[in-house]
């Protein structure tokens, strides 16, 4: 590019102070008009027309030739203007410098974030670079820079150790589970084949004592038969008729006494049954998992010590008081429960977001999380635990006191098994409730 020098024409004998930076390439001589800060150099007026048409120049900036310009004939200098954009603000460019707050931004960004500060502490950087620029500093965020590329590339590489190592334990892990699974199936195939035992013991049983009542039925039967045939072959002997008939008559009421007996027998004997065990099919239906699964790298135990600390000031108008909290699942949102206004939210940066009560809510003495989103808070006088989401709409009430509770004053959620925990006031009984 051209750094602007004095120029004669190749083609005339004109002479500017400063010509097109473009044009001089084409063996054109053109007075510069204008000097472009993203190109590099001075631009006739088609040039700076062209900038003014074309969408990618739009955002060009064009300062005037003289900008930078030395009283003597020697090659002026290029103004020193920055070319890095604002993030926020498309198309702006990163030139004004807050000294108080040592940050550098676009007019927009200075005007909105640092309007409290000290307009003597608010630099133009092209103005005022020549005092602004320290080289020996720049060097050494240089070197800062080269320091933290290091440690970054190290502690990339000891990510990708600890991918590799969580992948690994998972596998281990599967492995294990698949065995227990094993395990458990087996231990029901057991369980199953003792019942299949028992019943073919209690079958085996019943079905010989039936079978014994069976023969004695046929017997007794046959004995019928036999004195009904000999009653029917008696033609004159009425003796010998008379006899039979007393005997068939006594053998008929040993019968009817043996039958009566049989049926008691039969009543009093039941039947093959099964019952399942449904107690042993809630447990399993109401399991989260077949174990318990560490969601931790590392495990840690040593005593944690402070490192930081800080206080947070949760008041919002006449808040009075703070007396829980609880912390959401992605760790953007962190909930207080107000006993007077219900529960406060702020973000991330502790900045009040919104407050969150309703009607069936009076007292909010404690919240906590379910980790999909729900928060429970407890209503000390409303005796209850309220469900909200975590945008502040209630979903509904999930304990009040018909179901036990009196002035509740914490609770605590168990993600893996969906149970609720609440304690009461003056109360030594910790309520749990299984959730589905």
């Amino acid at each position: 590019m051209d750094t602007g020098r004095f120029s004669q024409s190749k083609m005339s004998e004109e002479t500017f102070d400063f010509v097109c930076t473009a044009c001089e390439q084409e063996n054109k001589t053109l007075e510069a008009v204008r000097y472009c800060v993203e190109c590099v150099g001075y631009c006739c007026q088609v040039c700076t027309d062209l900038h003014k048409r074309f969408p990618t120049l739009k955002n060009h900036n064009l300062l005037g030739v003289g900008h930078g310009k030395q009283a003597s004939k020697q090659p002026p200098r290029l103004p020193e203007f920055p070319t890095e954009r604002c993030s926020t603000h498309a198309g702006k460019v990163l030139d004004m410098y807050c000294e108080k707050d040592d940050v550098v931004g676009c007019g927009t960004c200075i005007s909105r974030d640092h309007r409290l500060c000290p307009g003597s502490q608010i630099h133009s950087i092209p103005d005022m670079i020549g005092a602004l620029f320290n080289l020996s500093n720049s060097k050494k965020v240089q070197s800062q820079l080269r320091e933290l590329i290091v440690s970054m590339t190290t502690f990339d590489n000891s990510k990708d150790v600890q991918l590799s190592a969580l992948n690994g334990a998972k596998d281990t892990i599967l492995q294990k589970i698949t065995k227990f699974q094993k395990a458990l199936e087996a231990a029901v195939k057991k369980a199953a084949e003792m019942s299949k035992n028992e019943l073919m013991n209690a079958y085996k049983k019943m079905e010989q004592e039936i079978l014994v009542e069976k023969s004695d039925c046929k017997k007794t039967n046959d004995v019928l038969q036999h004195t009904n045939d000999k009653l029917n072959k008696i033609d004159a002997n009425r003796a010998q008729h008379f006899v039979l008939t007393k005997l068939a008559e006594r053998k008929i009421k040993e019968t009817v006494k043996e039958m009566k007996e049989q049926k008691k027998k039969i009543k009093s004997a039941g039947e093959l049954s099964f019952t399942p065990n449904q107690a042993l099919m809630d447990y399993i239906n109401g399991l989260q998992g077949i174990g318990m699964v560490g969601g931790t790298l590392q495990k840690r135990s040593d005593l944690y010590k402070i490192e930081g600390s800080e206080d947070i000031n949760t008041k919002v108008h006449d808040d009075s008081n703070v007396c829980g909290s609880a912390v959401n699942e992605r760790g953007d949102r962190l909930y207080i429960s107000d006993f007077n206004k219900g529960i406060v939210c702020l973000d991330g940066d502790e900045n009040y977001l919104s407050t969150y009560n309703d009607r069936d809510l009076n007292g909010a003495v404690n919240v906590c999380v379910d980790g999909k989103g729900n928060l429970f808070v407890v209503g000390y006088n409303s005796h209850n635990v309220v469900q909200f989401s975590e945008d502040g709409k209630e979903i509904g009430v999930v304990l009040n006191q018909q179901d036990g509770l009196k002035n509740p004053r914490t609770v605590c959620f168990d993600k893996k098994l969906n149970r609720l925990f609440v304690t009461m006031f003056k109360s030594n009984v910790v309520k749990m409730y299984e959730l589905k």
